[in-house]
């Protein structure tokens, strides 16, 4: 298949996308557009309160005309297991948030439901193969702009936005936080891959396409200078090995190239070779210090957890917050100190983990979800989230069984949860991620696409 024919192709399935009864199609393409701008947190800027962005206004815009279209038309979503946890997860938040009123975070909360409907929108939107390659387009692209405007930053030291998680000289992108802009890199290049995985053909000019765009995210991926995502990226290409090996093994081309793109920009720029040689962050900090990993865990009350935590490789202000989260579910075992309340609650009555010299200006963003869970939400939130995750990995596996285009959704929903979920207990964000939600939504939705339906190419004759 020719570069002119594919791009015929791509143009006749937005046609066909858009041929949808018209509030259908703008359903669509709204979702659409959520996916392409999740990344460009930076437009905060633009609105008169903070937690306003672009593509939230967008997501809501979705959410309502789908659900518009939805009531009229009488085509809701069949129940799904994954769906039933989905709501499971929100709603046990929920609960956690009526015990505790005074230090839930509405905002959390609010976002927390707006986020399920996301996925549902999600799910109701795509009905066919083509569809699904239209959401990955949109999740490579998006990323593409994210590395390339990290790599005009590092070429003119300078930033586009210095977001509030900004202390260091880090490029962020179009994000606040570094480590978030490394896991969007990462989510583009195994989509990418799924893409490569699921194509039929490829030309040598679309291969060099393809080689391009993964250079271009290997670059900005070392540019965020996230150790952590650095080796779950490398995890993440270790574990596409197989599928490979197995199915395509034109994929090595992309997984090279990134590898390539990202180990010589480590190497070639000293900044970068100097992060990488501490991998370990607990490893710059003197053992003298409050905030070494020793001092971490004498400070405060013991918990049952300390010798469990001692273990593990991680910096002093990891364990200590670790220590106050295990020490807040102790004392609120069943709901927690509500959704939102970790902050709070470590600025008041677990204050004595911090460090004596940094009570004054604290870290209190916790970066262990599931501490987090059973801190803010109890026992009853701790369940609603392993069930969540679990019915995740099931819906991933019954889709890797499934043959054709499925294999491919399912590489790409198996490793970006796996990075999700992994990221999420060493730089929090699990629940808020958004990214989570767009996932859900594709593992919501594909059951429903039939396995012979062709592959993630404009190439179906599944005739949606």
């Amino acid at each position: 298949m020719s570069a002119d024919a594919g791009i015929g192709r791509l143009a006749q399935g937005a046609r066909s996308s858009l041929d949808r009864r018209s509030l259908a199609g703008l359903a669509f393409w709204l979702t659409v557009s959520v996916a392409a701008t999740l990344p460009f947190e930076f437009t905060k800027q633009w609105f008169p309160v903070t937690w306003i962005e672009l593509s939230r206004l967008l997501m809501v815009a979705a959410i309502l005309v789908s659900t518009y279209v939805a009531a009229r038309h009488h085509e809701g979503l069949a129940r799904d297991g994954l769906m039933v946890a989905a709501f499971l997860l929100v709603l046990t938040a929920a609960v956690s948030t009526a015990f505790h009123p005074s230090t839930t975070d509405l905002k959390a909360l609010a976002s927390s439901f707006v986020y399920l409907g996301f996925a549902l929108t999600v799910a109701w939107n795509i009905r066919n193969v083509r569809d699904l390659w239209i959401f990955g387009l949109a999740v490579v692209g998006s990323a593409v702009v994210v590395a390339l405007v990290a790599i005009v930053e590092q070429a003119f030291d300078t930033y586009l936005w210095r977001g509030d998680m900004i202390k260091l000289d880090r490029r962020n992108s179009t994000l606040g936080d570094p480590n978030i802009a490394a896991r969007v890199l990462t989510l583009g290049l195994v989509t990418l891959l799924g893409l490569v995985l699921a194509s039929r053909v490829l030309t040598r000019r679309e291969l060099v396409g393809v080689a391009l765009v993964a250079a271009v995210l290997g670059i900005g991926e070392a540019l965020t200078q996230s150790r952590t995502m650095w080796v779950l990226t490398l995890l993440a290409i270790v574990a596409w090995i197989p599928a490979a090996a197995l199915w395509r093994r034109v994929t090595f081309i992309p997984m090279a190239v990134f590898l390539v793109a990202m180990v010589t920009s480590i190497v070639a720029l000293p900044f970068l070779s100097s992060r990488a040689a501490t991998i370990n962050p607990g490893d710059l900090i003197d053992e003298a210090s409050p905030l070494s990993p020793a001092a971490a865990m004498s400070i405060g009350p013991p918990t049952p957890a300390d010798p469990l935590i001692s273990m593990l490789p991680l910096d002093g202000v990891r364990r200590y917050l670790i220590r106050a989260g295990i020490a807040m579910w102790l004392d609120s075992p069943v709901t927690g100190v509500g959704l939102g309340g970790f902050g709070e609650a470590m600025s008041g009555p677990y204050q004595e983990y911090i460090p004596p010299d940094r009570r004054n200006a604290t870290v209190v963003l916790i970066h262990t979800d599931a501490v987090r869970t059973l801190a803010e939400s109890g026992l009853v939130g701790f369940v609603g989230w392993v069930v969540f995750v679990a019915l995740c990995l099931v819906s991933v596996f019954r889709l890797l069984r499934r043959p054709g285009w499925s294999r491919a959704a399912g590489m790409v929903t198996l490793s970006a949860f796996g990075v999700i979920l992994l990221a999420s207990q060493l730089a929090g964000r699990f629940a808020t991620e958004p990214y989570l939600w767009l996932l859900v939504g594709v593992l919501i939705a594909a059951p429903r696409i039939p396995a012979a339906a062709g592959r993630l190419t404009m190439d179906v004759r599944d005739g949606a």
